[in-house]
């Protein structure tokens, strides 16, 4: 919703708040550093997470609600399979 005081064009962006699992949180974290090591001076948290949206973006589009609800199912799948058998999860192919 927009606020009224200001005007969409001068809005930049909009802060949200999101938790993550402790691992996930390490592994971002971890990721940033490493970027940051590497020479990637803008990398950050926020950084990270607009770039794995914008792979989402691009993973989802023109996908229909089903399509869209499959690739989430089948990746919660992965994930639950990797816990049981001790492995790493990898996407399955869509």
């Amino acid at each position: 919703m927009r606020s009224p005081d200001i005007p969409a064009r001068t809005r930049r962006s909009r802060g949200l708040s999101i938790s993550f699992d402790p691992p996930d949180a390490e592994w971002v974290d971890a990721l940033v550093g490493r970027l940051k090591s590497e020479g990637y001076r803008k990398a950050t948290r926020s950084t990270v997470i607009r770039m794995a949206l914008f792979e989402l973006q691009d993973a989802l589009a023109g996908g229909t609600g089903a399509d869209i609800v499959k690739y989430f199912v089948q990746r919660d799948a992965a994930r639950l399979l990797a816990t049981v058998d001790g492995t790493t999860a990898r996407s399955p192919s869509t």
